[in-house]
């Protein structure tokens, strides 16, 4: 670590290597006992990714300049929003599945739901429509970070809040019946 002494400053800065995400002290704890529910709120700006659409199946052969991020966990921080917090079950409380819901307040914006821990994808959601996404995380690992990722597919200047529940409170809407959209993504997370 450096030290940097400067008159009535002090700076102390992780060496370059180790700056990879994890909790923080500032970070959140979900214990399910003292902290069942964390909140969030983010500020969006304007993005058009629409492009993307027409990459999506040819990007399984060779990516273009103009394709989604390949790894949404690594997703450039002027298109997708991130919050991280700790799932850290307390004691005699125990382990199950966590929800993790996004909103925003103005139709006709499209946001995309990624959440990550020990660098894999623990559950996503890419609902092209309403104003709210959910992602059910059935099995975390206790203990560890986890990072919520908002892809900002398509937005205008807006506030994405953002709730996450342990045990679980939102879930997964449902249709009868339940299919994926023309993609095969599943879109009922986008019923919430």
């Amino acid at each position: 670590m450096h030290l940097s002494l400067a008159p009535q400053v002090r700076t102390l800065r992780m060496p370059r290597r180790c700056r990879k995400w994890r909790a923080t002290a500032a970070t959140k704890t979900l214990d399910g006992k003292t902290t069942k529910a964390i909140t969030f709120a983010a500020k969006s700006s304007p993005q058009d990714n629409d492009s993307n659409f027409a990459t999506d199946f040819s990007d399984l052969a060779k990516t273009t300049s103009i394709s989604r991020p390949a790894d949404m966990a690594k997703c450039p921080k002027t298109r997708c929003l991130f919050y991280s917090f700790m799932y850290k079950p307390a004691k005699g409380v125990k382990r199950g599945p966590l929800s993790v819901k996004i909103s925003w307040t103005i139709p006709g914006q499209d946001y995309d739901l990624y959440v990550f821990q020990s660098g894999g994808d623990v559950g996503h959601c890419r609902a092209s429509a309403g104003t709210s996404e959910v992602v059910v995380v059935d099995v975390a690992r206790p203990g560890k970070a986890v990072k919520v990722v908002i892809d900002r597919y398509r937005s205008v200047p807006d506030t994405v809040t953002g709730k996450i529940s342990f045990p679980a409170k939102d879930s997964v809407g449902t249709t009868a019946p339940s299919q994926p959209d023309n993609a095969g993504v599943p879109t009922n997370c986008g019923l919430s």
